[in-house]
């Protein structure tokens, strides 16, 4: 019966499942995230027998819906869903242990080619050493060819002595030039002034042209801070401000405490809401004059400035 419906049909019936589905994985993981979300892994569960028992062109219509968003375990499953038919309509991937995939294997290219094609990329390990070197365990997945706009980088292990902006500092060369959405949750208890330092090196760059990340236009930070920057996280964000000639909106979770998620719904640039983590978050919004403009023959930069929207407890709502 299903197979003489119009295709419109189907697709409202793929979308009535995916959003009731959402809500039901939603309530029963409620208070239990672990770190932030973007909002486009949106949980669902999928009967995959069921699905697989109803008609071929019921198959084809829900697909490209349904598989859209896919959470990645294990080396084995890559490789069959790299080999299959869905693959095409892969856009989110999620890595909830990305260790397994990595680690004292050399990585085969059924992964480079799963990432290569993903929109967005979500990113955790179950192995400290992962948050203390992201060059040697992400960045080698990260092609500068790679259509990706979206990533995020969580986890809770427990590095007492690690500068979590030290390690994103390293990291950003290795970030793909078209990222968009940005989002670290990083462990580490030894913030130092140095590692901020590091960073804003890293993201300085006089012309447009070579700017290491020209497209970001929300960044999201959760980590350990200097006690100066905790208490007064506007000291971060302005700098971050007028070093990323695109940034639109900037939060900031100075403090790591329980990992409850509180969806913001400030929206990315695909539309979606943002869940964030933390015992505070705070929020701002970056306005700019006209880019660039000339007086007596000198061009001036443009004159930036961050409206602060609210702070936020983390806790769900």
């Amino acid at each position: 019966m299903a197979s003489s419906l119009p295709t419109e049909v189907l697709l409202a019936i793929c979308e009535q499942v995916f959003v009731k589905s959402g809500k039901q994985s939603a309530k029963s993981t409620k208070g239990k995230h672990i770190g932030s979300e973007l909002g486009v892994f949106r949980p669902y569960v999928l009967d995959l027998k069921s699905f697989s028992c109803t008609s071929r062109r019921f198959r084809e219509v829900a697909a490209p819906l349904l598989f859209r968003n896919i959470c990645i375990r294990t080396r084995e499953q890559v490789v069959e869903l790299v080999r299959s038919r869905l693959f095409v309509h892969v856009c989110h991937v999620h890595f909830p242990a990305i260790n397994i995939l990595t680690c004292r294997r050399p990585l085969g290219p059924h992964i480079m080619k799963l990432v290569k094609q993903a929109q967005s990329l979500k990113v955790a390990s179950l192995d400290a050493a992962f948050y203390m070197d992201l060059n040697k365990h992400l960045g080698c997945l990260l092609a500068p060819d790679t259509r990706l706009t979206r990533l995020e980088i969580y986890g809770e292990v427990n590095l007492p002595h690690n500068d979590g902006m030290s390690v994103l500092a390293a990291f950003v060369p290795y970030l793909p030039r078209t990222i968009r959405t940005f989002a670290a949750t990083l462990p580490g208890g030894r913030p130092s002034i140095t590692g901020i330092e590091s960073f804003f090196a890293q993201i300085t760059s006089e012309s447009m042209a070579y700017h290491p990340l020209p497209q970001l236009e929300h960044l999201y930070i959760s980590m350990q801070l200097p006690l100066q920057l905790s208490l007064s996280p506007a000291e971060l964000a302005s700098p971050l401000a007028r070093r990323l000639p695109s940034l639109k909106l900037i939060a900031i979770a100075p403090h790591i405490g329980s990992q409850s998620v509180m969806p913001l719904h400030l929206g990315d640039p695909g539309g979606h809401g943002w869940g964030v983590s933390g015992s505070r978050v705070e929020v701002w919004k970056v306005s700019r004059d006209v880019p660039w403009h000339t007086t007596e023959g000198r061009e001036h930069d443009p004159v930036i400035t961050i409206a602060k929207v609210g702070d936020f407890d983390g806790m769900n709502v």
